[in-house]
């Protein structure tokens, strides 16, 4: 997802009172009867491409009620989605100034059961050489190791949250690796001095593990840092295009 909204159809608050009285010698007011399609909420012309966040103009409410307020959008469409939004329970009081503050999420399914690409596998010394225990049989360091597994389609893509690693990853998409042409030959390398690649992932910012944090500090090897289920090491986003978004932690 990129999370783009490109079209707003038909915004409106309800129920609005089509006129107010107000009694100057009692001060009472009396609202009149409720507009049929509510009050239009007006937004800006949405740029070709479209926008992240968007603000509507102020909307002044003739109505005074506690929870009984809607908000309705027709039709919003964002990355490539139409679908229509509506949020009820609202208060509206004369004279207080509210500000509706909407935050769009995809619906996600938690596959955490399966082994995925939460690893961890504590380093051994077997007859002399350094590597780990897989699935019962001792692997030496610059082995590859893999999972094959098939998760059920979604529209939205998928997010792979990783907890530890030890220092180099692929992943396969369908049978396209996010990196190079073979899982087998080439890897995503978090480590500045392993023994069979070079480290070529970097943060956004020009930051490295095991390198300097521009923020300040330094970050440590990812090997020696450790995630967790809510806040995880690294966080491997395939949006529904098969666009690939690497997130990693920079303290753990």
């Amino acid at each position: 997802m990129t999370g783009a909204i490109t079209n707003i159809i038909n915004s409106t608050f309800s129920p609005v009172a089509l006129n107010v009285e107000l009694k100057l010698m009692d001060g009472s007011i009396t609202f009149g009867s409720n507009a049929t399609a509510g009050k239009p909420v007006i937004f800006p012309i949405i740029p070709a491409g479209g926008v992240r966040t968007i603000t509507s103009e102020a909307t002044a409410i003739n109505q005074n009620l506690i929870n009984g307020g809607v908000f309705k959008i027709a039709t919003l469409e964002a990355d490539g989605e139409s679908k229509g939004l509506e949020v009820k329970g609202l208060s509206f009081k004369l004279g207080v100034r509210y500000n509706l503050i909407l935050t769009l999420k995809t619906c996600t399914k938690n596959v955490s059961d399966l082994k995925g690409l939460n690893w961890y596998y504590p380093e051994v010394i077997k007859n002399g050489q350094k590597g780990v225990m897989f699935d019962g049989s001792f692997k030496k360091n610059g082995t590859v190791i893999s999972f094959d597994y098939i998760e059920a389609g979604a529209d939205y893509g998928f997010v792979y949250d990783i907890t530890h690693l030890d220092n180099a990853l692929n992943l396969s998409v369908n049978g396209q690796p996010i990196l190079g042409t073979d899982v087998t030959l080439t890897e995503i390398q978090f480590q500045t001095n392993a023994a069979l690649t070079s480290q070529n992932i970097e943060f956004a910012d020009g930051s490295q593990y095991e390198g300097t944090n521009v923020e300040g500090g330094k970050i440590r090897a990812i090997y020696s840092m450790e995630g967790t289920s809510s806040r995880p090491l690294l966080r491997i986003g395939i949006s529904r295009y098969g666009e690939i978004l690497i997130y990693g932690s920079k303290k753990r």
